[in-house]
């Protein structure tokens, strides 16, 4: 069975100032224009997603919030584990997701996000900057069968 993951960095966001903790950061207006560039993008190519899950970081609640305004979302969770995450931890996140969902959004942060779309494409070249998008299908029966360069890549959208 095809599946689509789909990875989307956050964003451009604030830099963060002395004591204002980096979970709190918020976009920016230019991140407010990329995001709705892109949600026009999807939309226009009819681009939906059975799940999408994102870290609680206001910045990545603030993309997916944006995404919401245009596009289906499907079901939305957020997952503080997504939030300073490793690539181990992100795959996790991926391999435990329930068979039901073919079309997944996955809204993070670097380096986990450019380590995670690497590992399952074999495409190491790629580096997320704020506010790209990678789309990669995965023939695999079940999420839990993800794996090292199971992924093709289908595009990047920046």
């Amino acid at each position: 069975m095809k599946r689509i993951l789909t990875l989307l960095r956050h964003g451009e966001a604030e830099i963060g100032y002395g004591m204002r903790e980096d979970y709190v950061r918020n976009l920016t207006g230019h991140g407010v224009s990329q995001l709705t560039r892109l949600s026009n993008v999807l939309d226009s190519r009819q681009i939906y997603f059975d799940l999408t899950l994102y870290s609680p970081a206001r910045r990545t609640t603030q993309t997916m919030e944006i995404l919401d305004g245009k596009l289906e979302l499907g079901v939305k969770i957020s997952d503080r584990g997504i939030y300073e995450s490793s690539l181990a931890e992100l795959l996790r996140v991926v391999q435990k997701l329930p068979p039901t969902y073919n079309q997944v959004l996955l809204v993070g942060h670097n380096p986990g996000i450019t380590h995670l779309q690497g590992y399952l494409s074999g495409d190491s070249s790629i580096m997320f900057s704020p506010g790209m998008l990678v789309r990669v299908s995965l023939d695999v029966e079940g999420w839990d069968l993800v794996s090292r360069s199971s992924a093709t890549l289908l595009e990047v959208i920046q």
